[in-house]
């Protein structure tokens, strides 16, 4: 009996060692696996982090083309009104020319009749 209690007892022995065994494999395979989890924690959080960036930017970029198409809003306008301008400046001294036209064809006329006139006197003068 006492043989097959030592038998016993050394199988006991070599279940220990082959359990401890295991367990340190088990132990080394969850390290593994608490390291890769880590790592992708890690890869995680700087995605989350590239993410909040890029919309960051994203933003940025919006408003400033907003503020660009905003300017370029502002500068159409200005150049419609110094258009619109310049175009009654145009109307307004094409009208001056016209006056001015005028006046000359009207001074012209009025001096040839002065001269008809003058010479009509120059005749009844001689007479």
């Amino acid at each position: 009996m006492e043989n097959e209690l030592k038998m016993i007892l050394e199988m006991l022995q070599e279940m220990k060692i082959e359990m401890n065994q295991l367990f340190d494999k088990m132990e080394q395979r969850l390290d593994k696996v608490e390291e890769r989890l880590e790592s992708v924690e890690n890869k995680h959080n700087g995605i989350g982090q590239q993410l909040e960036e890029t919309e960051k930017a994203i933003q940025s970029q919006a408003r400033t083309q907003r503020e660009t198409e905003n300017a370029v809003q502002r500068t159409q306008d200005f150049f419609k009104i110094t258009l619109m301008d310049m175009k009654q400046e145009i109307l307004s001294l094409k009208m001056e020319q016209v006056s001015h036209k005028e006046l000359h064809e009207s001074v012209r006329y009025l001096t040839h009749k002065l001269q008809e006139v003058d010479m009509e006197l120059h005749v009844m003068r001689k007479k």
